[in-house]
């Protein structure tokens, strides 16, 4: 159970410490199906970022 606690913590403090775009890169990584359920502009609130530059991103990276 400790080692579960430390790997989310070090989970959160990477995500906290990303930038938007590593983020939604690491989101991508390890849940796709998250990305796919939830709504852009929702999704990009959580990414800390407004849905046009989540869109950027997104085109970007040709998705």
């Amino acid at each position: 159970m400790e080692e579960d606690l430390a790997n989310i913590q070090d989970n959160n403090a990477r995500f906290i410490s990303a930038s938007p775009q590593e983020s939604y890169l690491n989101l991508l990584d390890t849940r796709p199906d998250f990305i796919d359920r939830v709504l852009q502009h929702q999704l990009a609130s959580l990414l800390g970022m407004k849905p046009e530059s989540l869109s950027r991103i997104k085109r970007w990276l040709n998705l």
